[in-house]
């Protein structure tokens, strides 16, 4: 019972490495399918055609 206590007092609270870089990668796919779907130049490329048709 007293050796469960001591292993209890020295767990250390927080995240490993792993499992930070697991999260660091899920976020960098999420944001690469994110930009692909919104795909920015092509809405400022559609803006401006718009833009131009309506002026003609």
């Amino acid at each position: 019972m007293v050796s469960f206590r001591l292993d209890l007092r020295n767990m250390q609270k927080g995240f490993t490495l792993i499992e930070l870089l697991i999260v660091i990668a899920v976020l960098g796919i999420l944001a690469t399918g994110v930009l692909i779907a919104l795909d920015p130049i092509e809405q400022i490329n559609r803006g401006r055609d718009s833009g131009r048709v309506s002026s003609v």
